[in-house]
């Protein structure tokens, strides 16, 4: 039996079929405990996933007929058949477009594999810009402002909603990303676009990061020496107060990021996407945003299991 789901998997993932259980039959598990974790990912099969400490619901006994009743609603969770067919494949080509060196021709791809319906939906859906405009999306006179900017997908597409009468504010502290995303922005006329070399969080400061790509991230023996700033900050320096849409995946600075924006949000209304699927200094960071948005007013929902955000807004 456990060998029907063998697969690795992120840990948001697996939290989304947890709230799955939960909200269709009432199952609560505390799924970080004796999960083995490597990379980023679960190597979890079905028998440890039974095995995991769960608090059934009274009356009710967590079975195999419950489990499959569920897991069609995770994509991430297949037969191991389809996980070979499917995930597999899928991660690979995932790695091998990484590679490929960047280049308006390399933007103009993502964009078509991200809105042509022509496109295989999981593949689609596999998009960062994809899942950024999910529940929200920009619109014509907005005021939009963007975490984390690389490679620029989502920097031209917010461009083109808000139109000429709007404008997107976009940080990206990796030298060598914030050189590609120049490029991108210049190449596609985003001429109502600023761009900040900082990368977002609580308070201005410096750090360090290391990777590059979509791997870049902030940890302290990195080799490239970045400056961060609060968006309150530096939304003041630029004399800009109203902000209507805000996008972040700053790979797991994002609450601290959020702690930088607290004025920002408490005098506007924006609309917010923010990458809920990552873990920071061992720490994940959807409690961290939940913390934050409820005390601000917001009401939000988790969604988007491939590359799950957070999306919220005011009533």
């Amino acid at each position: 039996m456990a060998a029907l789901i063998t697969c690795s998997i992120r840990r948001s993932r697996l939290r989304y079929l947890c709230d799955l259980l939960f909200k269709t039959h009432g199952f609560v598990c505390n799924y970080q405990v004796n999960v083995s974790r490597q990379n980023g990912h679960i190597t979890m099969d079905l028998q440890s996933f039974m095995n995991m400490p769960w608090r059934q619901a009274p009356g009710r006994t967590l079975t195999l007929e419950l489990w499959k009743e569920c897991r069609y609603s995770c994509p991430q969770f297949k037969d191991k058949k389809e996980v070979g067919m499917h995930s597999s494949f899928l991660m690979f080509l995932w790695n091998f477009f990484n590679r490929i060196p960047e280049s308006p021709l390399k933007m103009r791809l993502r964009f078509f594999m991200a809105f042509n319906k022509m496109v295989p939906e999981k593949i689609r859906r596999m998009s960062p810009v994809l899942a950024s405009a999910y529940k929200h999306t920009p619109q014509p006179g907005d005021t939009v402002v963007e975490g984390g900017g690389f490679p620029g997908d989502f920097t031209i597409y917010a461009s083109k909603k808000v139109g000429a009468a709007g404008h997107v504010y976009v940080f990206e502290p990796n030298p060598i990303n914030f050189s590609h995303l120049k490029r991108h922005v210049e190449a596609f006329k985003c001429t109502n676009v600023t761009l900040i070399p900082k990368g977002l969080w609580s308070h201005d400061c410096e750090k360090k990061m290391t990777g590059r790509g979509v791997e870049s991230h902030l940890q302290g023996d990195g080799t490239i020496d970045v400056k961060l700033a609060s968006i309150d900050s530096e939304m003041s320096r630029l004399g800009v107060t109203k902000v209507d849409f805000i996008k972040m995946d700053i790979e797991g600075a994002e609450p601290e990021a959020l702690q930088g924006a607290v004025k920002i949000l408490g005098t506007n209304a924006a609309k917010l996407a923010i990458a809920s699927y990552h873990d920071f200094e061992g720490h994940e960071t959807r409690t961290g945003i939940e913390k934050m948005l409820t005390p601000l007013g917001y009401k939000f929902v988790v969604d988007f299991p491939e590359r799950e955000n957070i999306y919220a807004w005011k009533e």
